[in-house]
């Protein structure tokens, strides 16, 4: 059994012929591309301190619905113009995301990679320490790419980051395309498919932003394909296992989560074909292609973990070790976590819920009826509830709603294929029970209905998703915002750090300090100092923390004392995370003057840096 059918079997024939070629994507696109117009003028509105809300969000609508529309409307479409839609989508939507910061890396992450990457460009060594993300040095196949484009065209390694993450994007587009036609699909289920993981939370900036996923997710859908493809063969299968391999290979020395994730998806789909397979000369007999990949998977994988990445486990145990304290107060009625989001977005991102829930019912319904034994299928039955498992993550603790946010980049993708079956099903039902045409108002109402939905999902992403609120129009400064705490005094004052001190020195640092001087100055972050900037006066303690923690400069951004985090947050690890709702009394930013041996070795007016304890 198939996803779907683009078209029923008795269908009446369309009564007007078929468009050459790519049909009407070319209008299509051209409409899109008036959107990201929209969307560089609020964009310019921010930065120049307007208002470019309204323009934003005309913008994003246009750039999406002329696609979502044309596939659900179209009678028939062809592959070539399915995947110019789609695809020609992907590139329109970068387009947003690069046109955010064109000039600089401002994301966290971004920063991170960058940094790692143009170590590797000036000293050719693999596996050194990256300080602004130590978990990095054993995943360089970013880091391999990014310097190897930029060492063979001679540009910046922002550049480079740029064109790396754009084109690992669209790639991931098309091998999502292929890879749900090879599963049955039809042109318009497949580009439908895509279009709705476009709406998804982290789709438009974290899952196009320069990060070792974003390089690894191709593989995903890559290695799927092959599989399916050996599975399927009878003879010629050799190429196949090698492609899977090779991209099973390459998501494990790129992303931990993203190799985890291809060799469960593997397992599960081996073990469902074991158990849905037929034996006999009459039926298929079981194939256990599938299972033999996700065994050669795991064997990279957890050899990868459990030799040169071991430090994953550090790196993602207090993570998930909070998580589950998180759940075991929320199931004992001690907790109930937050959302972070205000009314109005909580409301979008729950009928848009409850939408995808009604969707996954109804192929459930239609699975079970039909009495289908396609492994896929309900392979992408059991992926589309565990979307829905991994969504209730996000009331659970503070750190609920990011880890539902990035493992949606996974879980979601099974249940855009089962929603796009549905939909595109539902519009392609032109026909009666007596063979008669559905009347046209009732196919508008239907496409109406998919496209709303659609909508829905796009606007509910766009409010919950990356940027947060506050940033989600480019502006000016913010004190530790994310993009927006990053400005031109403060990469400079962090360019300083790496001309004068040795890589590895401790300093500590405000949330944009820290991660500012562990990727432009090398040097190695401490983030959880929050006592010491706080204090109103240096007292005895204060001093034995910072020589407790060998730290021999303080970063002190003066715009702590005068402006109010958007975060809430101020340092890495916060005591007050999220609660801080005022700027720092002026006595406890003023009292590094006063410290005991100090010497203001940088000041700007803003960011002054200071020499403190160990030299």
């Amino acid at each position: 059994m198939t996803l779907t059918a683009d078209r029923p079997r008795h269908a009446v024939a369309p009564a007007v012929p078929r468009a050459p070629g790519i049909g009407r994507a070319p209008e299509t696109l051209t409409l899109c591309a008036v959107g990201v117009a929209l969307v560089a003028v609020s964009y310019a509105q921010g930065w120049a301190g307007g208002d470019g809300t309204l323009a934003y969000w005309c913008g994003q609508l246009l750039v999406f619905a002329p696609v979502a529309v044309r596939l659900l409307a179209a009678r028939t479409i062809r592959t070539a113009e399915a995947g110019t839609l789609v695809l020609g989508l992907a590139v329109l939507q970068y387009l947003l995301k690069w046109m955010y910061s064109p000039d600089r890396f401002r994301f966290t992450d971004e920063l991170q990679h960058w940094a790692g990457t143009t170590d590797l460009l000036h000293t050719g060594a693999l596996y050194r320490t990256n300080e602004a993300l130590p978990i990095a040095a054993h995943y360089p196949g970013i880091a391999e790419v990014g310097a190897a484009v930029a060492g063979l065209t001679g540009l910046p390694v922002t550049v480079a980051g740029l064109l790396v993450a754009g084109v690992c994007h669209l790639a991931f587009v098309a091998a999502l395309f292929v890879l749900a036609r090879r599963t049955g699909a039809g042109p318009r289920t497949a580009a439908v498919a895509c279009v709705l993981y476009a709406t998804g939370l982290h789709y438009l900036f974290f899952d196009s932003m320069y990060l070792y996923q974003t390089v690894a997710l191709p593989f995903l859908p890559l290695a799927l394909w092959a599989g399916r493809r050996w599975r399927l063969r009878s003879t010629g299968t050799l190429p196949y296992a090698g492609i899977g391999l090779a991209a099973l290979a390459t998501m494990t020395v790129t992303h931990h989560l993203t190799g985890y994730f291809a060799v469960a998806v593997l397992a599960l789909l081996g073990t469902l074909e074991a158990f849905l397979g037929r034996r006999g000369t009459a039926g298929r007999p079981r194939r256990y292609e599938t299972l033999l990949l996700a065994a050669a998977g795991a064997v990279l994988v957890g050899g990868w973990t459990l030799g040169p990445a071991r430090s994953v486990f550090g790196y993602l145990g207090p993570q998930l070790s909070q998580l589950g304290a998180a759940a075991g107060g929320l199931l004992s009625g001690r907790s109930t976590g937050s959302t972070g989001t205000d009314p109005v977005s909580a409301a979008v991102q729950a009928a848009g819920l409850l939408a995808l829930l009604a969707v996954l019912v109804v192929a459930l319904r239609a699975t079970v009826r039909a009495r289908c034994r396609d492994p896929w299928r309900w392979g992408l039955l059991v992926g589309g509830g565990a979307f829905f498992a991994v969504a209730a993550i996000r009331f659970v603790g503070g750190q609920g709603p990011e880890i539902a946010g990035r493992a949606a980049t996974f879980t979601f993708l099974p249940l855009s294929l089962l929603a796009a079956g549905v939909l595109v099903g539902a519009t392609a039902r032109r026909t009666t029970g007596l063979g008669g045409e559905v009347p046209a108002a009732r196919h508008r109402s239907r496409v109406a209905a998919g496209t709303a939905l659609t909508l829905l999902l796009l606007v509910g992403a766009r409010l919950g998703g990356w940027p947060p609120a506050f940033e989600r129009v480019p502006g000016g400064f913010r004190i530790d915002g994310f993009e927006s705490g990053v400005d031109t005094r403060s990469v400079a004052a962090a360019r300083w750090l790496g001309r004068q001190y040795p890589p590895g020195t401790r300093i500590g640092c405000d949330l944009t300090g820290c991660t500012l001087a562990a990727a432009y100055g090398r040097l190695d972050p401490v983030g959880y100092l929050a006592p010491v900037y706080t204090a109103p006066r240096w007292t005895p303690g204060t001093e034995a923390q910072l020589d407790r923690e060998a730290v021999s400069l303080l970063w002190v951004d003066r715009r702590l004392g005068t402006e109010t985090p958007p975060t809430g947050s101020l340092f890495p690890t916060d005591p007050r995370a999220g609660r801080r709702d005022r700027p720092l009394p002026s006595a406890a930013v003023g009292k590094f003057d006063r410290l005991p041996g100090a010497d203001r070795r940088y000041d700007d007016g803003a960011v002054r840096i200071y020499t403190a304890g160990q030299q």
